[in-house]
């Protein structure tokens, strides 16, 4: 029977196997232990891994080839290749771990199939590395007393990890062959909390997940390979329920799911938090600290002069809006409105559902927008730099208001801002804020196909592909800023920036972290994308 038939028949039955089992080798690690590594099928794991990686990606040129000797190195130093290494070293199940002492140290343990290869490699080992090989159990660490004291603990029949029955359940979920799991021991490696030394905007953007992990005494979890897809998964055990701080007041929608845009053409990334911006300025001082609560009442009071009389930021327009906005960042043409320096910007791009008339939001926020304006150009001006200017369009057949930085009268070519047309614009019951008028037109644009996605908790997408593209677009100035900053020679930070944008090319992410009864839940799916 193969190997991984018989793994799979071990982690089938392994729920109901003693505390004390012998059979998985988390048994031979203690209840303490910090991290493990857990790999059910070793060979599987680097076939796995392999087939992700290899060939590397188009367009990584024969420099960077030469260059990775790690192959060569470890032909010299054990006599095999990469392949040869860890098939004999992780033939089937193997568990990587830090274990607690005065200075954490890490040990390998590995069943072992081909003993007398085992032994010749380790012999080139340096004296350094403690190893022990008996009954067919690999045992490594870093020192002959780390080592004494793995197997004591092996041989003491004291309780170990497998007895912790939220390791044996997560475990047993776990499918054998291209399965890695692991676990984090938080509350012993914690050194303190997080939370107080986060500056306000953080606070905001990463609490719920800050305010978990400080309250977490484990993380569980597991890398799956499928494919072309590479799968982090798993779950962070911090209760938010029972914060005092109760940081679920921060969630818009919470454990329910929501709908988010489809990505609109061109799209680079996708980010949508779930975050209640009503909770934010109704209650600063629960979130920020002195000086965040201060800046954030003189804005509210600067913003309801604005939006205009008896109007108030958070009730009238906030109020309007069915929160939370999500956030497209997508590589569009150069405005035919705007001048067109070196650096090709993307366009930011704000969305959000309006829950209330959207002439009524228009005529508010078309207001505000004009004052913004005569606000900023005397100082504008004062400087010597081109006034901003307001101005209305129409394209396909969608109105907006834009602000533009006029015309470029200066020597060379127009700094990066007068690549910019801040837009306004409402379609489909939607309110659309972007940095260009071609990003919001866009936006509208793909509103209007009524395509969604049911998401759930704080929702990421990027595409590697159109990050290459915008890469590619702006090759030249990221060169010449490189050799500036890194001092490379030109051709050395070309070859840098070629070999980023080919890596990314074959690359999509989609990252998801959501609230769970009792604690939070994650996924981040990376995908290799073969063209």
């Amino acid at each position: 029977m193969r190997t991984a038939a018989k793994l799979g028949l071990c982690a089938c039955l392994l729920s109901a196997l003693p505390a004390q089992s012998v059979r998985d080798l988390s048994g031979y690690l203690p209840a303490d232990t910090l991290v493990v590594l857990d790999f059910y099928d070793g060979e599987a794991v680097i076939e796995g891994v392999a087939g992700l990686v290899e060939p590397l990606p188009t367009g990584i040129g024969p420099q960077l080839r030469a260059t990775l000797l790690l192959p060569l190195l470890t032909r010299f130093a054990t006599g095999m290749s990469i392949d040869e290494l860890l098939e004999t070293v992780f033939p089937s199940q193997a568990a990587l771990a830090l274990l607690p002492g005065d200075r954490p140290y890490p040990v390998l343990l590995s069943r072992i199939e081909e003993p007398d290869s085992v032994r010749r490699l380790l012999g080139r080992l340096p004296g350094t590395v403690a190893w022990s090989l008996d009954d067919g159990i690999l045992s490594v660490s870093d020192s002959a007393e780390h080592l004494g004291a793995l197997l004591s603990f092996r041989a003491s029949g004291r309780g170990s990890l497998l007895s912790d029955r939220g390791y044996r359940r997560d475990r047993a979920e776990a499918r054998p062959g291209k399965s890695v799991r692991f676990y984090v021991n938080l509350a012993a490696l914690r050194p303190g909390p997080i939370w107080p030394g986060f500056d306000p905007a953080a606070r905001v953007l990463f609490g719920p997940l800050v305010r978990s992990i400080d309250r977490a005494d484990r993380i569980d979890g597991r890398f799956d390979i499928e494919g072309d897809v590479l799968l982090l998964s798993g779950r962070l055990d911090g209760d938010l329920a029972s914060d005092p701080l109760e940081p679920d007041r921060l969630y818009a929608v919470g454990r329910a799911t929501r709908s988010v845009p489809g990505m609109p053409e061109g799209a680079v990334a996708c980010v949508s938090l779930d975050r209640d911006l009503t909770e934010v300025f109704e209650h600063p001082d629960r979130w920020l600290n002195e000086d965040g609560t201060r800046e954030v009442q003189t804005f509210l009071s600067v913003a309801s002069l604005i939006l205009g009389a008896g109007k108030e930021f958070d009730a009238d327009l906030l109020g309007g809006l069915d929160l939370p906005i999500t956030l497209f960042v997508a590589r569009t043409e150069p405005s035919e409105y705007a001048e067109r320096p070196r650096v090709v910007l993307p366009a930011f791009t704000l969305v959000c559902p309006v829950v209330e008339s959207s002439r009524r939001f228009e005529n508010m926020l078309n207001r505000a927008l004009g004052f913004l304006v005569a606000v900023a150009n005397p100082e504008r001006i004062e400087n010597k730099e081109a006034p901003l200017v307001v101005r209305g369009g129409s394209r396909d057949g969608y109105r907006f208001q834009s602000v533009l930085y006029g015309d470029w009268e200066g020597p060379g070519e127009p700094p990066t801002e007068f690549g910019l047309s801040p837009s306004l614009l409402f379609a489909h019951d939607h309110l659309i804020l972007s940095s260009t008028v071609e990003g919001a037109v866009e936006m509208a644009r793909s509103l209007e196909k009524a395509e969604v996605r049911q998401v759930t908790g704080d929702f990421l997408k990027i595409s590697g592909a159109v990050a290459a593209d915008l890469i590619d677009a702006n090759r030249r100035v990221l060169s010449v800023s490189r050799v500036l900053d890194e001092g490379e020679r030109l051709a050395e930070a070309e070859f840098f920036i070629d070999t980023v944008a080919a890596v990314l090319r074959v690359l999509e992410l989609e990252a998801v972290v959501a609230p769970d009864s009792g604690g939070m839940e994650f996924r981040f799916e990376l995908r290799r994308v073969r063209r």
